[in-house]
């Protein structure tokens, strides 16, 4: 019995520390409560239209982890991918609001077959450093990132991006594949300055050029990174002008500095600080919940777990309202399958066959 409930308790424990799905973030500066602020960017290519505090040109936001590279398709740092989603725009994007995918660099495109998506590109995109992108960037990016082993869970499907004309380029894929929309809209597939890679790999990955609405300035390692506003961006300059990611790895250091207005915004916070953060009148607190969603997974070709009735105990075994509450202070959401349920594609009387038993 001891044995079995050591096994229940693990298996709780390491499906709950995977379900934290909540972001929690603060805006700081001191003397006085604030209110959130809207003028974060935004993980899909933020606009002019975002606002700015009145008064403030500038931001400092603290960073805990230090990408590798800031290519588009040589690492699978989340820090890498903040900071691709603010230089490089895709084929597609996601819109924050829908959720829907939506054209970005392409102006429109079309499913010629099953196999076959050919894009017609805008025209006049300048990337930073002045020169205009064309089908050959895009199947430049498109190919490389085909070909990169950290790519592979969006770009199975797609066997080659080829450059029509000067804004038309066609997508092969090696099957039918109905979420190809989503997986273009990845940051791994934003578009990069063929030119300036080819020039200089190593270098780009270090300085990168891209469309996005903030330019790349320097990379300070084990301090900061800082952006500037692209003031030719094609959907508008960024209300926020110039913006500092400083690398704080301690996250109980970001807090103090969010405090202290050293920086001013701090998107990530341990849960069992959540508490002491909404108390503190010198910072601003919002929440907003995530689209990630974790599970616990099983081989199902190695004993035990290739017998089904074990992977149904294991099911059974997971009291996922309590792991909630026990690993994430209730900072989550149970789930039935490992999907969102706001997705348009969930069945709305879906409900699992397994629970806590």
């Amino acid at each position: 019995m001891k044995k079995s409930l050591s096994l229940k308790r693990c298996a709780a424990f390491l499906l709950a520390a995977c379900m934290v799905l909540s972001l929690l973030a603060g805006c700081g500066g001191g003397g006085g409560e604030k209110e959130p602020s809207n003028s974060t960017p935004s993980t899909g290519n933020p606009d002019a239209s975002g606002g700015a505090p009145a008064g403030k040109d500038s931001l400092t936001v603290a960073l805990t982890d230090e990408p590798d590279y800031l290519s588009t398709c040589d690492h699978d740092s989340l820090m890498g991918v903040q900071m691709n989603l603010l230089t490089y725009n895709g084929l597609i994007r996601i819109d924050m609001e829908t959720l829907s995918p939506v054209c970005d660099l392409a102006e429109s495109y079309t499913q010629d077959s099953d196999l076959e998506l050919t894009f017609k590109l805008r025209e006049g995109i300048l990337f930073h450093n002045g020169e205009e992108m064309t089908s050959e960037d895009v199947a430049y990016s498109v190919n490389q990132a085909i070909a990169a082993p950290a790519t592979s869970a969006v770009t199975s499907a797609m066997v080659e991006m080829t450059a029509d004309d000067k804004y038309t380029c066609t997508l092969t894929l090696s099957e039918p594949f109905g979420p190809i929309e989503a997986c273009l809209s990845s940051p791994y597939l934003g578009i990069v300055n063929k030119a300036a890679d080819e020039a200089d790999p190593d270098g780009y990955a270090r300085n990168p050029i891209g469309t996005g609405p903030y330019k790349f300035v320097r990379w300070d390692i084990g301090d900061k990174i800082v952006l500037e506003a692209n003031e030719d961006y094609w959907q508008g300059s960024p209300a926020i002008k110039d913006l500092t990611f400083k690398i704080c790895l301690d996250t109980n250091a970001a807090l103090v500095a969010l405090e202290n207005g050293e920086i001013d915004l701090c998107d990530t916070i341990p849960v069992t600080q959540k508490a002491t953060v909404e108390g503190n009148d010198k910072i601003g607190y919002a929440s907003a919940g995530s689209t990630a969603t974790y599970f616990l997974q099983m081989k199902t070709d190695t004993a035990p777990f290739n017998d089904v009735r074990v992977r149904q105990a294991f099911s059974c075994a997971i009291n996922r309202e309590e792991a909630v509450v026990g690993a994430c202070d209730g900072n989550a959401v149970p789930l039935d399958a490992m999907m969102l349920k706001d997705v348009d594609c969930y069945p709305a009387d879906f409900k699992s066959a397994y629970g806590y038993d």
